[in-house]
């Protein structure tokens, strides 16, 4: 009894719908149509990009830093370990006495903007202590005035609220030079790959699902029986005009033969 060789797409027996899959076959069939999938990569590409230009609006960002000292003392030079843990909790403390509802309220009214508008987040640098305040507006002259009225209004708070602490400047904001977001070309990027993603799984498919008998291998490889003969392809030959065709009723230049 004699064995068939595994074949890039076949079903094993009527009963048992198991599936051999060629994977070279269908790296074959992706490289064949590289030029597709570069095409609709940079289509994508090219609508990621232009939708991210019309559709959303750019922000911009500035920040200060300040640090939370427990001592109200001031012209200080040396910081002590416990100063230094001290000001963790503090600098936490801080972060949610900024993030405040009533703080927010403070600055738009200072600036004049809507508090919707005005986006704020922290970070504080858990080996320091140090808290740095982000603002975010859609304009970047109001970006500025905003972290300047952030910046004065939160030192105030902090030493009112935490009881014998003081509040030191590190870092002042600054106008912003640039647009914080969005980032076209990762959003670009990221269309792409989604291009490519999509055009290469349609590809895939269709392959898996192409039950095709393309040439005589093929033909050798799905079934097993003897491949007694094949019959040319007369059209195909016609359509290249080749010298084969003349013994089917075509001159050797490719014209019929007149009877």
């Amino acid at each position: 009894m004699s064995e068939t060789k595994p074949t890039s797409i076949q079903q094993s027996a009527p009963s048992d719908d198991v599936y051999i899959v060629d994977l070279m076959a269908l790296l074959r069939a992706l490289w064949t149509r590289a030029w597709l999938i570069v095409a609709v990569a940079l289509i994508f590409g090219s609508a990621g990009y232009g939708v991210t230009k019309l559709a959303v609006t750019p922000t911009y960002r500035t920040y200060f830093s300040i640090y939370i000292n427990n001592s109200t003392l001031t012209g200080l030079t040396d910081v002590s370990s416990s100063d230094i843990t001290a000001s963790k909790y503090l600098a936490e403390t801080g972060a949610d006495i900024i993030g405040s509802t009533s703080i927010k309220k403070q600055v738009a009214e200072e600036t004049g903007i809507a508090a919707e508008e005005i986006e704020i987040s922290t970070s504080v640098n858990s080996d320091s202590g140090v808290l740095t305040v982000y603002i975010v507006t859609t304009d970047p002259e109001t970006t500025y005035d905003c972290g300047a009225a952030l910046l004065e209004v939160s030192s105030v708070e902090i030493a009112r609220i935490i009881e014998g602490s003081s509040v030191q400047v590190i870092d002042t904001p600054e106008l912003p030079s640039t647009y914080y977001r969005p980032n076209y070309i990762r959003n670009a990027l990221i269309a792409m790959a989604v291009g490519v993603v999509l055009v290469c799984v349609i590809i895939i498919v269709r392959e898996l699902l192409d039950d095709k008998v393309k040439s005589r291998d093929d033909f050798e490889e799905r079934f097993p029986l003897v491949n007694l003969g094949s019959i040319p392809d007369i059209t195909e030959a016609e359509r290249r005009k080749s010298g084969y065709a003349a013994g089917y009723g075509y001159g050797a230049g490719g014209n019929k033969k007149q009877g």
